[in-house]
C-alpha cells in the first residue's frame, strides 16, 4: 500500500470536507496531522523496543594524516583551511597546527574551521595536520553496536578517549605519583592502529540537528579500513503525496500500520470519529501483540542459567 493510499485512509477520520490531498484552503493542517501519525507509528514500529529494529552495516575508510595549508590568528578560535585542502572527512578530526603548543581540534563541519582552542601560535598562513581520529556516522544511523572493527580486529569501547594517551606519572620514592592528572601526548606521538573508541552526539553548528559520531584513539597513523554496525533510525516522511510504498514488516498494513497511525491520529484536534474510539484502541493493542509475536529470532542461542 502506498504512502498516498495510507493517508486517504486516515483522512476518513476526519469530517468529509477535510480529507481532500492536498489540503483544502479552507481546512489547513490535515496532511500535516496525517503525515505526523504516520511518522509516529513508523517510529513506534522501527525503535529499540521493537523486534523489527532495523540494524545495517558500515565502512569507513580512515585516511593517513594529511597536511593542509591554514590561515590563523592568534588568540582566535577561528581559522581557515585552504578551498584545495579542505575534505569532508575532516569534521571533528585532530588537529596539529605548525607552531602551536597544543593539538587543536576542528569542531565544525565546513573549511571555515572552528577551532577548539585559542591558536597560541603565530598569525598567518601555515601548515598543519589533519589527523583522522573522528568518523562522523551515516545519518540514519541512530545508535551504534558492536562489534567495530579496524584492519579486522574488533576495536572496544571506552566513556571517552580524551583519558586515553596519558604519559606515566613521575612516582614519588614508589609511593604517590606527583601529578594525579598526567599530561596527554601529542597525537604524533601515539599515532598507531586504533584500539579504542568512544561514541559522542555532536552539533557542527547552531541550526544543524544532533550527529553522532565515533572518537578513535590512537589516531591512525596510516589509511586503514573501520568497519561497524548500527540501528538505524525510522524512516521519516516529508510528505503523503507519494506513490512510494511503505517499509511495513511483512506488508502487515491493515493489521498492525494502519491501527498504530489510527491511534496516533486520536490525538490529533481534527479527529472526528469519536465513537469508534474504543475500537481504534483496541485494535492497537492488538496489532503491538502482533508486533511482537512476529520476531523474526525464533532463537537466540544457548543461554546459561545459574541455579541459584
Amino acid at each position: 500500500m502506498t504512502v498516498h493510499e495510507i493517508a486517504s485512509l486516515l483522512l476518513l477520520h476526519f469530517a468529509p470536507e477535510e480529507r481532500s490531498i492536498p489540503d483544502a484552503q479552507d481546512y489547513p493542517g490535515r496532511n500535516a496531522a496525517v503525515l505526523q501519525s504516520i511518522n509516529g507509528a513508523l517510529q513506534e514500529l522501527f525503535g529499540e523496543a521493537s523486534p523489527w529494529v532495523r540494524h545495517d552495516e558500515f565502512g569507513v575508510v580512515l585516511h593517513a594524516p594529511t597536511s593542509v595549508s591554514i590561515a590563523v590568528m592568534n588568540g582566535s578560535t577561528a581559522a581557515e583551511i585552504s578551498a584545495d585542502d579542505w575534505q569532508e572527512w575532516f569534521a571533528g578530526c585532530t588537529l596539529v597546527i605548525e607552531g602551536a603548543t597544543i593539538d587543536n581540534q576542528i569542531r565544525n563541519a565546513s573549511r571555515q574551521v572552528r577551532l577548539k582552542y585559542p591558536h597560541d601560535g603565530s598569525t598567518g598562513t601555515v601548515l598543519a595536520t589533519v589527523y583522522h581520529d573522528s568518523v562522523t556516522l551515516d545519518p540514519g544511523v541512530q545508535k551504534l553496536v558492536e562489534p567495530v572493527r579496524v584492519a579486522g580486529r574488533q576495536i572496544h569501547p571506552v566513556p571517552s578517549v580524551s583519558t586515553l594517551g596519558r604519559t606515566p606519572a613521575a612516582e614519588d620514592f614508589g609511593f604517590r605519583p606527583q601529578s594525579a592528572t598526567p599530561p596527554v601526548a601529542r597525537v604524533s606521538q601515539t599515532a598507531g592502529t586504533p584500539s579504542a573508541y568512544a561514541v559522542e552526539t555532536w552539533i557542527p553548528d547552531v541550526k544543524s540537528s544532533p550527529a553522532p559520531r565515533m572518537q578513535l584513539w590512537p589516531a591512525p597513523a596510516a589509511q586503514v579500513f573501520i568497519d561497524y554496525r548500527a540501528m538505524l533510525a525510522a524512516p521519516v516522511l516529508n510528505s503523503i503525496v507519494s506513490s512510494d510504498t511503505l517499509p511495513i514488516p511483512l506488508q502487515y498494513v491493515d493489521s498492525i500500520f494502519l491501527p498504530l497511525a489510527r491511534k496516533r491520529l486520536t490525538a490529533c484536534p481534527f479527529f472526528r470519529d469519536i465513537s469508534g474510539a474504543d475500537e481504534i484502541a483496541r485494535a492497537s493493542s492488538e496489532a503491538k501483540s502482533l508486533l511482537n509475536s512476529l520476531n523474526p529470532r525464533t532463537r537466540s542461542g544457548a543461554r546459561i542459567v545459574p541455579l541459584y
